[in-house]
């Protein structure tokens, strides 16, 4: 689960995420115009503020590897994980081989976590017990957390079918490469355009 938008106790600012869904590229080639489901996970996120670009955003949410390796042999063992993949609906086939596609990714991972809007390492954690984050400019207000949604893949008949996606894609380090906008069903490849840092236009879903 993640926090939906946040809110100033004192002035009741809102503040929306920059975007709420981003994958990472992993396919061997690079990346082109078009890219196949099966070469895109799911990024891993947490809420943070964002110090360089002085907005809410995410930060990449990277565990040590010894828990992708404990995630995929639970997979394996045909139990149910929630990092960092949620399997409780997956058959176990299809557990064990995205566990897996995670593993490898973790394996081959070298820089640490980026702030997802601008790839920097300048942010305040959000999602910790007391983030007690100050409006800047407001005498009493703090940032908090308002209601939740999930972030990840999308099914049905989302963005990227009926309207432009506009997700967010990085490659396995954590840097930007592009956008998703359109999704060919049939053929289970998305369109994709050019992106530049940093991400800050709020999603419009």
């Amino acid at each position: 689960m993640r926090l939906n938008y946040y809110q100033c106790t004192g002035c009741g600012e809102k503040f929306n995420f920059p975007f709420s869904h981003g994958k990472y590229y992993v396919g061997k080639e690079p990346l082109s115009n078009r890219v196949h489901i099966d070469d895109l996970l799911t990024v891993l996120a947490r809420p943070v503020w964002c110090k360089d670009c002085d907005i809410l955003s995410l930060v990449e949410d990277i565990a040590p590897l010894q828990i992708f390796e404990g995630a995929f042999a639970t997979s394996k063992a045909g139990k149910r994980i929630e990092y960092p993949v949620e399997t409780e609906s997956w058959g176990q086939e299809g557990a064990v081989a995205e566990a897996g596609r995670y593993l490898r990714w973790r394996m081959e991972r070298v820089h640490g976590e980026r702030a997802l809007c601008c790839g920097g390492s300048n942010y305040q954690r959000m999602d910790v017990p007391e983030p007690l984050f100050k409006h800047r400019g407001c005498d009493f207000g703090v940032v908090e957390a308002q209601s939740r949604f999930f972030i990840g893949p999308h099914s049905g008949w989302g963005p990227g079918v009926r309207s432009v996606a506009n997700f967010p894609v990085w490659d396995s380090e954590g840097v930007l490469l592009g956008r998703l906008t359109w999704f060919d069903r049939e053929n289970d490849v998305w369109q994709v355009e050019p992106a530049n840092y940093p991400l800050l236009k709020a999603d419009e879903e």
